[in-house]
């Protein structure tokens, strides 16, 4: 079945927090966690975002996650918003 990329919704903080669980518990790392629902939809769904959030699903079902950045730091060692 074809995969399909869609920017996430605040619907979509159930998912976005088990696939950063996952990758936590992957890299043994589940002792450093400190997003929560609340922490996520403040962050990454408010107006002016940090980031985007990107889902992959297939088959109805989640199945990847991106994360875009919305400031980069420049050459001149400044944070620049991306638009």
């Amino acid at each position: 079945m074809p995969t399909t990329i869609r920017s996430a919704k605040e619907t979509d903080v159930p998912v976005i927090l088990d696939l950063i669980r996952q990758l936590a518990s992957y890299e043994q790392l589940t002792h450093l966690m400190e997003a929560s629902k609340e922490r996520l939809c403040g962050t990454l769904l408010r107006r002016q975002a940090a980031a985007e959030v990107l889902l992959a699903d297939c088959d109805n079902e989640c199945v990847g996650l991106a994360v875009v950045l919305r400031e980069t730091v420049h050459f001149l060692g400044g944070a620049r918003h991306l638009p």
